[in-house]
């Protein structure tokens, strides 16, 4: 992929140490941006940023410790950045998780599904703590999404898992709603002159991702193999949708153009129904606010 023209943004990425992230990171560090890089993972983190200083010279990367399962680790990252005051140019929310072979619904130390917190109330935590800076920057905030999104709904009956737990609904949910809620962040910043605006992308289907190691485990190496060649897009171009949404302004979706959105090179498209119903959108930026005892600024 040509290098994205980002020169003298600040980008700030999520889960960018590895698959997916690791090539939305080195699009933006080719094209110029400043990287920071919440990572959970801080010896990965280190690899994967002295990885993009070998291969772009030039690069400027810097780490943060985040961890989107505790809220004190999220405000911890909020309130450094806030206080830094740098204007936020770029941000991609794309780390996620899916549990689909790890067993039982689990719960974060905060109180909530593991999923939902992780994949959702974790970034919408996040973005709202770095408003401040997001404003200044005049932002662009994209959001990860799935195909798992496109049939999904929020199930506001059972919105934690606690009434019946499915490993896939969970993880649908988690990414309606963070689709939803950035679709929701660009009509208010409209409304409210924010200065911000939102899209979405979809990597398509990425058989090389890792995303659930442990659902990888249960198949021979070798069917893994294959489909880490033969379907999908690799993970060095699943990333290209997140690039052509971060270099847009628009509220639309990027996502691949064959096979249904499965594979091939980034597309505009628009986005899945589930993502746009308003009422929806509303009811969750609502119930997010709630959950988190926080409220957005006007």
């Amino acid at each position: 992929m040509d290098p994205v023209p980002f020169q003298g943004m600040t980008a700030l990425i999520t889960g960018g140490n590895g698959g997916i992230g690791l090539g939305i990171s080195r699009g933006l560090a080719a094209g110029g941006a400043r990287l920071l890089l919440p990572v959970h993972n801080r010896a990965r983190g280190e690899r994967a940023a002295a990885a993009l200083r070998a291969q772009i010279p030039g690069a400027d990367v810097e780490l943060f410790s985040l961890d989107l399962e505790s809220l004190t680790s999220v405000q911890a990252v909020g309130t450094q950045l806030r206080e830094r005051g740098e204007p936020i140019h770029l941000a991609m929310l794309n780390a996620g998780l899916v549990r689909l072979a790890e067993g039982p619904r689990q719960v974060t130390a905060d109180g909530f599904e593991a999923t939902f917190q992780a994949n959702y109330l974790g970034h919408a935590a996040l973005i709202a703590a770095i408003m401040p800076v997001l404003r200044a920057g005049s932002a662009r905030v994209v959001a990860q999404v799935s195909l798992a999104a496109a049939r999904g709904r929020i199930h506001w009956g059972n919105l934690q898992g606690d009434a019946g737990y499915h490993a896939f609904t969970a993880y649908s949910q988690s990414k309606v709603a963070l689709g939803l809620s950035t679709v929701e962040l660009a009509r208010r910043s409209r409304a409210y002159g924010w200065g911000i605006s939102a899209g979405l992308a979809h990597p398509g289907v990425v058989p090389g991702s890792g995303i659930a190691p442990r659902l990888r485990r249960m198949f021979p190496a070798g069917i893994v193999h294959w489909a880490e060649r033969t379907l999908g897009n690799s993970p060095a171009q699943a990333a290209g949708p997140a690039l052509a949404a971060l270099a847009s302004r628009e509220t639309c979706l990027w996502a691949p153009s064959r096979w249904w959105g499965a594979a091939g090179p980034a597309l505009k498209r628009k986005p899945f129904p589930s993502l746009t119903d308003r009422g929806e959108a509303a009811r969750l930026w609502n119930a997010t606010e709630s959950l988190l005892g926080i409220r957005a600024e006007q």
